[in-house]
């Protein structure tokens, strides 16, 4: 027998791990379809999600922020398929600008992209990034 002690195995107590990030881009994609169905101009989504993709990168820095604007790009057409779906809904935005297909809707990925890139150099600038882990 040895003296050592048991290694922890478990995440510290302000580490959500990946699941904090996931809940965020779940929630803002579901804001971000929402604000898309209420206005016919896509730059103001587009500012939205890059807006989103900065908070997101600023919370949890580069690697969970990518996932962040990953998950709100790809999450965009799924909104919109449902809506369309359940409820026969459409963007005020007329359909030949786009397309008939939702699938355009994922060159949000590139805004909400270019967002965490500015969150996260937010964060690296401002120091936060010893900070909020102590969090």
């Amino acid at each position: 027998m040895t003296n050592q002690e048991p290694v922890p195995n478990s995440t510290p107590r302000g580490d959500l791990g990946w699941s904090a990030p996931v809940a965020a881009a779940l929630f803002l994609a579901v804001a971000a379809s929402w604000i898309d169905f209420h206005t016919d101009e896509p730059t103001l989504l587009c500012g939205f999600v890059l807006l989103f993709g900065a908070a997101c990168g600023a919370a949890f820095g580069l690697r969970r922020g990518s996932l962040c604007a990953l998950l709100i790009g790809a999450c965009l057409p799924l909104c919109y398929s449902l809506a369309h779906t359940l409820l026969h809904a459409r963007p005020h935005w007329p359909p030949h600008e786009i397309g008939n297909t939702n699938w355009a809707t994922l060159i949000t990925i590139v805004p909400g992209m270019m967002g965490v890139m500015i969150g996260n150099g937010f964060r690296t600038l401002l120091g936060l990034a010893g900070g909020l882990r102590s969090l």
